[in-house]
């Protein structure tokens, strides 16, 4: 059997045809484990209307089904029998298939459930002992026309430890929201999220499952046509084997898949045990690795993410766009968990460029909402892409700050990010800016700010990046984010939406300064309150000294900033016809080799930066530090005309 034997051998069967009409559903997970309670002396009574079969009724090591259910022929006997093949032994043998007019599960070769009708429609459950693989219970939940509160309550109810095996008839994800799906990762399913209206599903998990089991499939809907029939033909471990036997061993991943001689060569510092590390509250918030499908990239940031000190891999999701059987796989090896999201496909006729950000911007939708969902007492959340690594001090950078998010309503956001900070322009690993740019790449998300933007959020298909949205005066509302000199994530991704070659990457990201100082000490978060900021920056204008200013001086000339002294502060201010005009400080960023291609990182017109060890101010004439502080003498330079 393949590493991800369920992942590519998945397939579809002809299970019948006939459309009844529906309305359209809404989507998006729970994680309330209690103990489970006895079987009714005949469970399937209550649940077994018309249509639906239980086990058989033929003597014999027949899993227990004779005692759950008793009303199978011969008929479904061969119909199971055909979709069987005898496993190893320890191993149990199950054939499970969803559709529009058949759900069916066979245990062994005997039918356990075989279920058409409306009277069925919606989910059928079967549990079963994971060490002799006795079915324990058999239930139906019709999520199409009832709230998905009695399957939650029933997966809440079951042992810790118990095999779970779920088909779909009809449609079954109308009413299957939030807390059902969340019930469903509860036993190992990554694949739910991709589960919509008309979709089909199958899936065989173990309840308290920590890792995605290899046993789903998923046929979503597309513009509300009925999904493919699905089908699951497994042999499954018995006598506790389930958990180990989902684990994707680093000798099998490295035995299916080319391009990861790190890993396949050596052990990577992820797969060692991450130093416990000082306690910080930044451990307890929920990672979200946002990725698509460039596994060798969430190999990378990954592994940057397990080797940082108290890391909890608990807390850490990897949020997937599409299905992908490789970065899955990965996620497995790391004993990671994995969301794998139904990958949007926009309807936009615009071109590529903007179809792509449709498609990412419902994916961070997804994965934003999906987070808190997952994690629902947490009030703060850490959003990490898949091209980025994180720094060692990475959590004690956001455990530092967080505070500051409490006790201050004008901060959005914390990034890791700075845009400026190229080696050659930033130093300090202590210093942190006030910025009115959102600058994303390694952020702290308020569950407040989330439940504030989450109803505004673009939908498709106008070509909306989600970044620059969240950049617009209505959703910033004059609040600004935290960001550091020294960045704490380095961009390495050289292919995505934003980067596609070599020269560009190279000219705006591979130079990048990036702290690996585990034990760096962050300025007092105080310092960085509105009142204490536009202080400080007030006393850094009083005592600096202002650049040239003279006609034809150009900060592009190697002699503007003197060399041989660092340790001073200089000012260059520069031309604005408005507070907004940022033309002559983009020509400025030029010269500097920062990033030019729109000004970023600025506080009130304010750009600090470092230049031969020396802390620069670039102010617009236009700011309110420039009325106050601008000598009468300058001439606020003018690099584009207007």
């Amino acid at each position: 059997m393949g590493v991800l034997s369920v992942l590519t051998n998945a397939n579809t069967a002809d299970l019948g045809v006939n459309e009844p009409s529906h309305k359209k559903p809404v989507i998006p997970p729970r994680n309330n484990f209690t103990p489970e309670q006895p079987p009714a002396e005949n469970p399937v009574q209550r649940i077994k209307p018309e249509g639906f079969v239980g086990g058989p009724a033929v003597p014999g090591d027949d899993y227990g089904l004779s005692v759950l259910a008793g009303r199978m022929t011969s008929a479904d006997h061969d119909f199971c029998s055909q979709r069987t093949h005898v496993c190893p032994r320890g191993q149990v043998h199950i054939a499970a298939g969803s559709g529009k007019d058949l759900a069916y599960v066979c245990v062994g070769g005997r039918a356990a459930i075989k279920a058409t009708g409306e009277a069925n429609r919606g989910l059928n459950v079967l549990t079963m002992n994971e060490d002799s693989g006795r079915v324990t219970a058999i239930r139906h939940f019709d999520t199409y026309s009832e709230p998905e509160t009695d399957f939650v309550d029933f997966i809440d109810s079951v042992n810790l430890g118990r095999l779970v095996v779920i088909v779909t008839l009809d449609d079954g994800a109308y009413q299957f929201k939030s807390e059902g799906r969340r019930a469903a990762h509860a036993i190992g399913s990554s694949q739910v999220d991709s589960f919509n209206f008309r979709g089909t599903w199958v899936v065989i998990g173990q309840k308290g499952l920590s890792v995605a089991t290899k046993y789903e499939a998923v046929s979503p809907s597309e513009n509300y046509k009925w999904g493919a029939d699905t089908t699951v033909n497994e042999c499954v471990p018995l006598n506790g084997n389930f958990a180990a036997h989902q684990t994707v061993t680093k000798e099998q991943f490295c035995a299916t898949y080319e391009g990861y001689s790190d890993l396949c060569s050596h052990d990577l510092p992820a797969l060692v045990p991450a130093p416990p590390g000082e306690p910080q509250a930044a451990v307890s918030f929920p990672i979200a690795l946002v990725a698509g499908n460039r596994p060798q990239y969430l190999l990378r940031s990954l592994a940057s993410v397990l080797a940082l000190p108290g890391v909890n891999p608990d807390m850490i999701t990897v949020f997937m766009d599409g299905v992908n059987p490789e970065p899955m796989a990965l996620c497995n090896v790391f004993g990671v968990r994995a969301v794998a999201h139904m990958k949007t496909k926009s309807t936009s006729t615009m071109a590529k460029t903007f179809q792509n950000a449709d498609m990412i911007a419902a994916h961070y939708f997804m994965t934003l909402r999906r987070v808190f969902e997952l994690f629902p007492r947490s009030k703060y959340a850490l959003i990490v892409e898949e091209d980025l690594e994180v720094s060692p001090d990475f959590l004690s950078y956001f455990s530092h700050t967080m505070p500051l998010m409490e006790m201050d309503p004008t901060v959005l956001c914390v990034s890791a990010w700075n845009d400026n900070g190229y080696k050659h322009v930033s130093q300090d690993p202590s210093m942190l800016y006030r910025t009115d740019f959102f600058p994303g790449l390694g952020w702290m998300l308020s569950r407040a700010l989330w439940n504030e933007i989450m109803p505004k959020w673009p939908p498709c298909c106008y070509g909306w990046s989600w970044d620059l949205w969240l950049r617009e005066d209505s959703q910033r509302k004059g609040r600004q984010c935290i960001m550091p000199d020294v960045s704490r994530t380095f961009h390495f991704g050289r292919r995505g939406l934003n980067v596609d070659n070599d020269h560009f990457y190279n000219a705006y990201f591979a130079n990048h300064n990036f702290n690996t100082d585990p034990n760096a000490v962050l300025q007092p978060i105080t310092e960085l309150l509105p009142s204490n900021y536009d202080a400080e920056i007030a006393r850094l204008l009083q005592k600096a000294t202002p650049l040239s200013h003279e006609p034809g001086a150009t900060p592009c000339k190697d002699n503007y900033v003197p060399s041989g002294v660092s340790g001073n502060v200089y000012t260059i201010w520069y031309k604005q016809k408005d507070s907004k005009d940022d033309k002559n400080l983009a020509a400025i960023c030029s010269c500097f080799k920062m990033w030019d291609l729109g000004v970023r990182g600025t506080y009130k017109g304010v750009l600090r930066f470092f230049s031969k060890g020396n802390h620069i101010l670039a102010v617009g004439s236009q700011s309110e530090f420039a009325r106050l502080h601008m000598p009468s003498a300058i001439q606020p330079l003018a690099l584009r005309p207007d």
